[in-house]
């Protein structure tokens, strides 16, 4: 667990509470805090491709990666959704020059889909700028009324974004992933000690006739593997109706990262709803 994991869940609601024109007009100290241009410079990424380097951990050679931080969709250029959503996670890799080796290369990208009117951020949890996107992340709502969110690396990115092209709502399906899973222990206990290290949506190219799926990344006694679970549409519906009580009552901050801990969230508080209202 990284030292920021608790820094990121307490740092969403102070960027929520903050525009751009609000925290230009906060008072801060002139020594050591960046002004607007300088935030600009550090948290909007520009359009032109950047190089990033990373020794070899296996020759110690050096790796050379070229990406882009900044992706900005509309009708006219759907093939950049597209290029994300088929290769995602290539797209943050290199071969290393010498011995071959592909290396991931994690840093902060921003994903805006006018059409969506979708803005997510991608900040690798424990980079050198995690702070100040913290403290000064508001500069990246560029676009007030969108749906804003915050993913940890690129599968959560891709994973973000296929979820909001099939038109669902991303609270619902991160409280279904988790749910399925458990389900999956219940019928097969074996699984209830296995790692789940990841959790995909995956919805078929001809969705009008078949449901959607989860996808799971497991580690089971020292081995890795993977299981596609149905998400029926009744089931999703379902949770949609059945955790609205709960979803109404859960702040929803700017850049709100709603992964696997925001749904366990969702789920002690819809259960701590239900007891109450037992109890009147």
């Amino acid at each position: 667990m990284s030292l920021f994991d608790g820094f990121r869940k307490k740092n969403k609601e102070h960027s929520s509470i903050m525009s751009k024109e609000q925290l230009i007009e906060t008072p801060v100290s002139l020594d050591n805090s960046p002004n607007d241009e300088q935030l600009n410079d550090i948290f909007i990424p520009q359009n032109e491709e950047k190089t990033f380097k990373q020794t070899c951990p296996k020759c110690g050679a050096t790796i050379v990666h070229t990406g882009r931080q900044f992706y900005e969709v509309s009708k006219s250029n759907q093939h950049i959704k597209e290029k994300l959503l088929s290769e995602g996670h290539d797209l943050f890799t290199s071969q290393c020059p010498k011995c071959g080796l592909v290396a991931s290369f994690s840093y902060p990208v921003q994903y805006i889909d006018l059409e969506k009117e979708l803005n997510i951020y991608l900040m690798p949890v424990g980079h050198p700028d995690e702070k100040n996107f913290f403290d000064n992340g508001a500069i990246l709502d560029s676009h007030p009324g969108f749906t804003t969110r915050l993913v940890a690396d690129v599968d959560a990115l891709v994973d973000k974004i296929r979820v909001f092209e099939e038109g669902l709502d991303d609270r619902v399906v991160e409280v279904c992933k988790v749910l399925k899973w458990g389900d999956l222990c219940e019928t097969k206990p074996e699984y209830a000690n296995a790692n789940c290290y990841y959790q995909w949506f995956l919805s078929p190219e001809n969705h009008k006739e078949y449901d959607n799926f989860i996808a799971y990344g497991y580690e089971m006694n020292g081995k890795r593997d993977s299981i596609i679970i149905e998400l029926p549409s009744d089931f999703y519906e379902g949770i949609k109706q059945f955790f609205k009580p709960a979803f109404l009552q859960m702040q929803m901050g700017l850049f709100e990262e709603v992964d696997k801990s925001w749904a366990y969230e969702a789920i002690d508080l819809i259960k701590q709803l239900n007891n109450s209202n037992a109890n009147k």
